[in-house]
């Protein structure tokens, strides 16, 4: 008898489904409706010398189509492609793209498609009938026999639950070949799920990690896999078994100070699972290179280390110990840093809780190591801040004014902003601001909210302040953007901080707006400072500073050490969140060297730059950093943050203003004049699950 070739069998068997050709030809199409936005772009091939992009810096042809068109890039053989801000519908893109080819550049324009989906899903449906079909001409083998299932921890991957799951096979496959087997997995009375598929009749047992919990009883039955000719069978279930794996318990948390003491570290408590099923019990331990480490041990979630000393540098750990082995908790780094307790902004009552926050931060930030780009003056050499810029390339984007002798350049060094008026001195503005982001924890100076962090300088501001246009590539470019005349930006910014204001009515440019609206679309969180327009007894709602009033930017107002509003900052509705700038005014409960106001690294020269100091200042310029530095440590704790996740976590994170103030008494009205809150990174962070 003539065998049938394949594509005669698949029609007899989908004959006896009553699916004709013509019925699987349907199955693998697919009907787009006209309301259906999968249009994402257009792909544009332009006439010959014509460049894709205009002078204004738009895509060529923009203007004709009618919609914004983003993203501009070769794809090959002389076409272009550009996004639209939302994926539209065939017709909708269709009216975009006839508009287009009315421009005389334009030779051919075609619509760019999101794919897959509906087709690929219906095509599968169509695969598993004919499969359904295929199966039914043979009988399921029987169930396997002798199936066992055992803890099977393994101390390769110590905190990873594992089982082994054996068995032997079926004594009947009805005339069919053996082809392999199916070994499904329930963890904690959940529904059962094909876990793993193996393809060696020979196979005779499996090791098993995914999904499974330590402490909580894992499930298992395995299935027969045959085969005759094209024809597949799944074959009958084996018995159910089941085993409670255990593991090395995971590495603890420190999650801060009990009551803050330095002395009693506290934890986070170990879930079943994460004590790896088992009992566990905790050892705390205290280490400095000049002295001897110090324990404390527990079945808590703190414990005292007696005979701590003063100004040591102690990195603290925890290890969490059960009868699989041990795991220890990234080190907490106690600075030591000499202008540390004159920092009351990170760590008073009404301070944003670092010590906490640096508690549970990641110990190596590798993974996610987060740029913030400083758009400022600029800064000068300091060793507090040496590390954080090495290897970052930042930008001088100060077209005049910028005290160097020259326009943009690759060197964003800090000139000094001093004026031909002799007796002009210059700011160090950009260190002071670069300083509360990002100064190291090295034992000496201060610390900054996120130590580790890498610093991307953007000069901005000279000794003539700064333009608009130069302020709108700075954003750009920091954010990832091409800038032309400028170098490709290899180490883009996740958060980019301004600290700058007005203090009169300055509406929002529409360029710089577009910026950072471009910006946001990168993914970019953009924190500026609301102003200092208060401090001459006329303040202004932070609505009306620039470029605190542009969309999307997270514009930040300054409080004091008692919780309420510095008397300088800008208020209203145009503020988001506050957190401390400093209040010379408000001078309880910070040093007597701080005087109510904030202690950062600053340069020692008159005009140019001297030797690295230190110095204190107040302004919405000092809180702004603050909110920046939060947001990078957001960042580095997870890779998929977004500027949308920053702000819900923020908002989730906050800690309330000073009673009684009206800060508080308008906190979450309408009418609010502070923000949500002033800033707790503690909670900022914890608020990342």
């Amino acid at each position: 008898m003539k065998k049938l070739g394949v594509v005669t069998a698949l029609a007899l068997a989908l004959s006896a489904l009553g699916l004709g050709q013509q019925s699987f030809a349907a199955s693998t199409s697919t009907s787009v409706s006209a309301s259906t936005k999968d249009v994402v772009g257009l792909m544009i091939k332009y006439r010959s010398g014509v460049s894709p992009l205009a002078p204004n810096g738009e895509v060529t042809g923009e203007n004709f189509a009618g919609a914004s068109l983003r993203g501009l890039h070769g794809i090959g053989g002389g076409v272009d492609a550009v996004s639209f801000e939302s994926a539209i519908t065939r017709t909708e893109a269709s009216v975009l793209a006839a508009n287009l080819e009315r421009d005389p550049r334009v030779a051919t324009v075609s619509l760019d498609h999101q794919i897959g989906g509906t087709a690929f899903s219906q095509r599968n449906m169509g695969i598993q009938q004919l499969a359904l079909a295929l199966g039914a001409v043979i009988k399921a083998a029987s169930a396997p026999a002798k199936v066992s299932i055992t803890d099977s921890w393994s101390a390769s991957a110590p905190t990873a639950p594992r089982v082994k799951i054996s068995w032997t096979p079926p004594k009947s496959l009805y005339g069919a070949k053996l082809s392999g087997f199916q070994i499904w997995t329930s963890v904690n009375g959940a529904k059962f799920t094909l876990t793993q598929t193996v393809n060696k009749s020979t196979t005779r047992s499996v090791y098993v990690s995914a999904g499974l919990r330590a402490g909580y009883s894992a499930r298992a039955f395995v299935k027969a896999v045959t085969r005759a000719g094209l024809a597949v069978k799944i074959g009958l279930p084996s018995t159910i078994v089941s085993v409670v794996p255990t593991s090395a318990p995971v590495a603890p948390s420190i999650t801060g100070y009990l009551d803050n003491v330095i002395s009693q570290p506290q934890w986070a408590a170990l879930a079943a699972s994460q004590r790896g099923g088992l009992p566990v019990t905790y050892t705390a331990t205290a280490a400095a290179s000049s002295s001897p480490s110090v324990t404390c041990i527990t079945n808590s979630t703190s414990c005292q280390l007696s005979g701590l000393l003063t100004g040591i540098d102690y990195s603290i750990t925890v290890t969490a110990v059960n009868a699989r082995g041990s795991s220890v908790s990234p080190s907490v780094l106690r600075p030591s840093d000499e202008r540390f307790y004159d920092q009351w902004y990170l760590f008073g009552d009404y301070g944003i809780n670092a010590p906490a926050a640096w508690a549970m931060r990641t110990q190596n930030p590798a993974p996610n190591q987060v740029v913030v780009a400083v758009l400022d003056t600029g800064i000068t050499s300091h060793s507090d801040l040496n590390a954080a810029v090495a290897g970052i390339s930042g930008y001088d984007f100060v077209s005049t004014g910028g005290n160097d002798g020259d326009g943009w350049d690759s060197n964003p060094t800090d000139s000094g902003d001093f004026t031909s008026d002799p007796t002009s001195t210059s700011s160090w503005h950009g260190t002071h601001v670069t300083g509360l982001i990002a100064a190291a924890a090295n034992g000496q100076g201060i610390v900054g909210v996120a130590p580790g962090v890498k610093i991307q300088v953007v000069r901005v501001l000279g000794a003539t302040g700064g333009r608009e246009s130069d302020l709108y590539a700075a954003i750009t470019w920091a954010s990832g953007g091409i800038v032309p005349n400028a170098p490709t930006n290899t180490t883009p910014a996740k958060v980019i901080n301004i600290s700058m204001g007005t203090t009169t009515y300055t509406p929002c440019d529409q360029m710089v707006q577009s910026a950072i609206t471009a910006a946001l679309a990168r993914g970019v969180t953009i924190v500026t400072s609301a102003g200092n327009g208060d401090d001459q007894g006329n303040p202004i709602d932070a609505m009306q500073s620039y470029p605190g009033d542009c969309h999307g930017n997270i514009t930040v107002g300054a409080t004091g050490a008692g919780g309420d509003a510095s008397y300088y900052s800008n208020n209203g509705l145009g503020v988001d969140i506050s957190a401390p700038g400093g209040d010379d005014q408000v001078r309880s409960g910070t040093s007597n060297q701080a005087q109510g106001m904030i202690i950062s690294d600053l340069n020692a020269g008159s005009r140019a730059p001297g030797g690295e100091s230190f110095a204190y200042d107040e302004g919405t310029s000092m809180a702004s950093p603050l909110v920046a530095g939060a947001a990078a440590l957001l960042y580095e704790k997870s890779s998929r943050m977004t500027p949308d996740l920053v702000w819900q976590y923020l908002q989730a994170g906050v800690k309330k203003f000073a009673p009684g103030t009206q800060c508080a008494l308008t906190a979450g009205t309408v009418n609010q004049m502070c923000g949500i809150g002033i800033l707790d990174v503690a909670k900022t962070l914890a608020a990342v699950k």
